[in-house]
């Protein structure tokens, strides 16, 4: 049983209105709905946050909360080359991949960079909703669409982490907590080294940070993302 599902938007105008209004009564009517339903997944509390960018995307995960993002692609393109530099998130991909499952308001432009998204196994969790069709009510029926084709698959290795390092993470700058967030979402593509010199720093500087954070050492950070449930 899940007990609550928080929607993160990233959107930006003129549609921010729309997606507001549908994540909203989407919720309310997907709660009432699995309500009624013989063997309900109850729903309580549900939840709306706002993301600006990219940095801060990733702040509004709620352990443990089945999580859905409702992404603007092309927000997200253009957030992703404004970023560049960092090389935090290259792509659309890593935007998305994390996620319980995913809203994407799609225009004729982004077809090309989904490519590599289409193909991975994070596809199953995602919605594609045009931006021309991106209506209150298409939006609303989208949001139920991603929560019941992936009710039944299991959280994200993110969701998976122990609340020790949930709320550690909480008290990290929130520039970090991002790129920290983004190792733990893909910890086969990081290493301890790679974290420490994206911080631009040695690898010892970088674990006495961690410690004086609260936080476990990096490598077994890593560790426990790629392994759900490992002790630290």
């Amino acid at each position: 049983m899940h007990s609550s599902f928080t929607v993160v938007t990233l959107v930006a105008e003129p549609i921010r209105e729309s997606v507001d209004v549908a994540t909203a009564e989407g919720l309310t009517s997907l709660s009432s709905s699995m309500r009624r339903a013989p063997r309900a997944t109850v729903l309580s509390p549900v939840s709306v946050h706002h993301a600006k960018d990219l940095t801060t995307l990733y702040a509004h995960f709620n352990y443990p909360s089945r999580c859905c993002l409702v992404v603007d692609v092309s927000l997200a393109r253009a957030l992703i080359r404004q970023e560049a530099a960092r090389g935090v998130i290259q792509t659309l991909l890593g935007v998305v991949a994390g996620w319980d499952c995913a809203v994407l308001i799609l225009s004729g432009a982004d077809a090309a960079a989904l490519e590599t998204l289409w193909s991975s196994p994070t596809a199953r969790r995602c919605t594609p909703i045009g931006r021309d069709a991106a209506s209150v009510e298409m939006l609303q029926l989208s949001l139920q669409r991603a929560w019941h084709q992936t009710a039944h698959l299991p959280h994200e290795q993110l969701n998976a982490l122990p609340t020790e390092i949930a709320r550690a993470l909480t008290r990290v700058p929130a520039a970090v907590r991002a790129i920290l967030w983004q190792a733990l979402r893909a910890p086969d593509d990081w290493t301890v080294d790679r974290l420490a010199a994206t911080f631009a720093i040695t690898r010892r500087s970088f674990e006495g940070q961690c410690r004086r954070w609260g936080l476990p050492s990096p490598s077994k950070m890593l560790q426990v993302a790629s392994r759900p449930g490992s002790s630290l």
